[in-house]
């Protein structure tokens, strides 16, 4: 839930194997896909279903190997430019 500029994030200790590697999964598929998009920016908003009329409370501009981090997670009511282009 956004609080005061960011999102707590709860790193559960007990994560086992099997989602690291399925959240691994999902980071490198997202990043094929912004990469398959073929534009050199892409904009993402991070929201919950029906905060449509809700104004971004942050913004940020990350490089599109930000997203493969083990440790990268989207922040609720964030607007990112995703640099798409070669790194």
């Amino acid at each position: 839930m956004f609080q005061n500029g960011g999102g707590p994030y709860f790193e559960d200790p007990d994560v086992d194997a099997e989602q690291v590697a399925s959240d691994q999964l999902n980071r490198e598929s997202l990043v094929s896909i912004l990469r398959l998009a073929g534009d050199s920016i892409i904009e993402l908003y991070g929201m919950w279903d029906g905060d449509f009329a809700e104004t971004p409370e942050i913004y940020e501009s990350i490089p599109v190997g930000t997203i493969l981090k083990a440790d990268f997670r989207f922040k609720e009511r964030c607007f990112y430019t995703v640099s798409v282009a070669l790194e």
